[in-house]
């Protein structure tokens, strides 16, 4: 399978010059996070399958920040955001599953015997890109979602928090937290597809709440990113094979090319062989991300908070020791 493109952390993720807020952070950061999302619409270089999941990262890195202001939120205006983030990420979904359609079939065609394999491959494949529509409507579907976009980091700091520090971060934080642990351990006990994609949302939102974090301590921070995302690879692998897997025998036909009928030749069904070699290899990356979350996951709730805290506080003790005072003079 195609390895997933890589995209740089926020900028957020370096050393503020003078202590900041945690909201301010976290509006820079979805600032930044915009300016990317502009710069991938309007880059004529890199292929259009790069420019989307730029801009999808963008998506879901929104939607995670948003998540940690809403405790701050009125309810009613906090709804209303959440679902539009929603709505976004939902128009660029059929793009990301045809290209994630070519990616896997490109890859298993060359490891598939059999022309009846091979043309189910193939058939699922079509499907994904018919269903996408024409190169004209992704752009304009990437132009549209970075529009939406545009006013995200505008309504994150509208609002002045009246918590600050550490005291705003920790009730989102503590949810993404209590969440994802809860999925892990729904998992363990034998989860179904559904509960491991449920588990892959709640990793990625502790993926960027990290990457966002990565300031107060970079090394130990660091090490923990690249443990979260071998956990989130492996579950986005698995992800897009359970996809395949159950869009092989519902493969949507193709359209006649007169007068809008459907095509009538039979659809090709899903050989045994094949299932077997897709349940394996979804097996295998569930067991991946189950062995690398364990460390992850061990601290109970308030014990990985009280970590936490205490990475914020001592950066904040090093703000203040290195802030000049009148004259010029450090403390």
């Amino acid at each position: 399978m195609a390895a997933p493109l890589r995209q740089r952390p926020a900028r957020a993720a370096a050393v503020p010059v003078r202590p900041v807020g945690a909201q301010s952070v976290v509006v820079a950061a979805a600032a930044d996070v915009v300016a990317r999302a502009r710069r991938a619409t309007a880059e004529p270089r890199g292929s259009a399958e790069a420019r989307l999941h730029r801009i999808r990262v963008a998506v879901k890195r929104l939607r995670s920040y948003w998540r940690l202001a809403m405790p701050h939120l009125p309810a009613e205006a906090a709804g209303a955001e959440r679902d539009r983030l929603r709505a976004v990420a939902a128009a660029l979904a059929p793009y990301r599953d045809a290209d994630v359609a070519g990616a896997i079939v490109a890859t298993l065609l060359g490891k598939t015997r059999g022309p009846g394999a091979r043309a189910v491959l193939r058939h699922w494949a079509e499907g994904r890109r018919t269903l996408a529509g024409p190169e004209t409507a992704r752009q304009r579907a990437l132009r549209g979602a970075v529009r939406q976009l545009l006013a995200v980091p505008v309504r994150l700091a509208e609002p002045p928090a009246l918590p600050a520090g550490w005291d705003w971060l920790e009730p989102g934080l503590r949810r993404a937290f209590q969440r994802g642990r809860r999925c892990y351990q729904a998992c363990v006990k034998g989860g179904s597809d559904e509960a491991f994609h449920a588990w892959r949302r709640r990793v990625k939102d502790l993926q960027y709440f990290t990457e966002l974090l990565r300031f107060l301590a970079p090394h130990r921070m660091g090490q923990r990113l690249k443990r979260i995302e071998r956990i989130a690879d492996a579950l986005g692998d698995a992800h897009d094979l359970v996809e395949l897997r159950n869009g092989l025998s519902a493969a949507p036909p193709q359209r006649a090319a007169r007068h809008g009928r459907r095509a009538t030749r039979p659809r090709p069904a899903l050989g045994g062989a094949l299932r077997r070699r897709l349940e394996h290899r979804i097996a295998l990356h569930y067991r991946a991300a189950l062995r690398a979350a364990r460390p992850l996951f061990a601290p109970t709730v308030p014990r990985w908070l009280l970590s936490q805290r205490a990475a914020w506080e001592r950066w904040e003790h090093r703000q203040r020791k290195s802030r000049p005072i009148a004259g010029g003079v450090k403390n």
